[in-house]
């Protein structure tokens, strides 16, 4: 599936790690991966509704 050298690459060790072992590392990143994917849209719509708010006071 991946193409595969002399030394493993990351994807591949990966892949073969969730294949192989039962090891709890996976699903620790990606659980951080995604509260950090939250983190971001909340500071992102937050951001965005102060700067429109400011807006709209601004014109009227």
């Amino acid at each position: 599936m991946f193409l595969a050298g002399t030394e493993p690459t990351l994807p591949k060790k990966t892949f073969d790690d969730m294949l192989n072992q039962i090891e709890p590392t996976i699903a620790a990143v990606s659980v951080l991966q995604i509260a950090m994917v939250c983190v971001l849209l909340g500071v992102s719509f937050v951001c965005r509704t102060e700067v429109s708010g400011r807006i709209k006071i601004g014109k009227a």
